[in-house]
């Protein structure tokens, strides 16, 4: 008999980005997401889902901009950062 420790095991299909769509697709206001991935964390946080990198640092508006903005990435996702800032 096996118990269930609030997680769940999905398998999705092996196209590129198809977890990421499941997990934007499915994660609820108060969910907690481990991801280094910021494209997805920007898609997460306006939904009220805490992201945390693997290196367990909480990641907020302000986090994702500066890195986003260091690394070079497009105005689109940082007008979209601009939201809401924790």
């Amino acid at each position: 008999m096996s118990k269930n420790h609030g997680y769940k095991v999905v398998m999705v299909d092996f196209r590129p980005e198809e977890v990421d769509l499941y997990i934007v697709n499915h994660a609820k206001r108060g969910d907690i997401v481990v991801t280094q991935d910021h494209g997805l964390a920007s898609l997460l946080l306006p939904k009220g889902i805490k992201v945390i990198s693997p290196r367990d640092r909480l990641m907020n508006y302000r986090h994702l901009g500066k890195l986003q903005r260091k690394a070079g990435m497009g105005q689109k996702v940082l007008v979209n950062l601009q939201m809401k800032i924790f």
